[in-house]
Order: structure tokens, then C-alpha cells, then sequence
């Protein structure tokens, strides 16, 4: 899911998405660096060691963004905006 992705999730369900949007450029070369390797078997990055790092990164800011869009979704379904 790539930011613009991310965002219309946010806006559709009216939530507020400046927490994660600093996170904009890293969501974007996830996807990319997904893709790369999805599609073409290129890796980001070369060597175990540095590859780690980066899967450990990313899955900090996956961590991030499902956090946050889960905490912003509890007032949401508790005030039954979900029933719009």
C-alpha cells in the first residue's frame, strides 16, 4: 500500500494522517523496494547485514502507521461514525 493509498484511507474514514506523514518518503521506497523485488528478484540492498537493518526499519514504520490508525480508530467506531 503506497502513501497515496495510505492517505485516502485516512481521509475516507475522516481521521487525521499528519502522524504518519512524515513518513511519506520511507512508505514509498518500501513499496518500491517491494516491487523491485517482487517483480524483477532485484534486493534493495546488498549484504545480510545491511538488509536486516532496513527489514527491521521498515517494519518499524509499518508498526507506526498500524498503531496509529488503530488508536484513531477506536473514538471512531465508539462514537458510531462507522454508521454514516
Amino acid at each position: 500500500m503506497d502513501w497515496e493509498a495510505i492517505r485516502k484511507v485516512y481521509n475516507g474514514l475522516g481521521l487525521d494522517h499528519s502522524s504518519v506523514e512524515k513518513l511519506r518518503g520511507q512508505i514509498t521506497l518500501i513499496v518500491e523496494d517491494r516491487n523491485d523485488a517482487a517483480h524483477y528478484g532485484v534486493l534493495p540492498t546488498l549484504g545480510t547485514t545491511l538488509m536486516e537493518r532496513q527489514v527491521r526499519e521498515n517494519a518499524g514504520i509499518v508498526e507506526y502507521v498500524l498503531t496509529d490508525f488503530s488508536v484513531q480508530l477506536l473514538p471512531f467506531f465508539a462514537s458510531n461514525l462507522h454508521r454514516r
